[in-house]
């Protein structure tokens, strides 16, 4: 049984990230909830996660979620706070902050590990 190790409150400072662009605020062996921030224009290449989704929920600033087909096609989603986006499983992704000022995004995936896809 995973301890309740931090409770996040409304008014808690979610704004600045120290460190790296992602912090992770709660993990157990099911579930991953961090938080990441990018300062306008800064982003990241396509990739994708194996074994994963991801739901994003923005807090503040504008997000832009791009994924990548099979067939070369690229999807782009601009999200604004409030916004929440699902990325599935092995789907080729890419986050930009496409706004004026820095984008704060929760991020929660299951955790890395063994995928247990059903039990008879």
């Amino acid at each position: 049984m995973t301890e309740m190790t931090k409770v996040w409150r409304p008014d808690d400072d979610l704004t600045v990230v120290k460190g790296g662009r992602r912090k992770v605020l709660i993990q157990d062996e099911i579930l991953t909830v961090g938080r990441i921030q990018y300062q306008p224009g800064e982003g990241n290449e396509f990739h994708f996660h194996d074994g994963t989704s991801q739901a994003l929920y923005v807090i503040e600033g504008e997000f832009t979620v791009r994924t990548k087909h099979e067939d070369g096609t690229v999807s782009e989603k601009r999200l604004l706070a409030g916004d929440c986006a699902l990325v599935g499983n092995r789907e080729h992704e890419q986050f930009q902050n496409t706004g004026d000022t820095p984008a704060l995004v929760w991020q929660v995936t299951h955790t890395p590990g063994e995928v247990v896809r059903g039990q008879s």
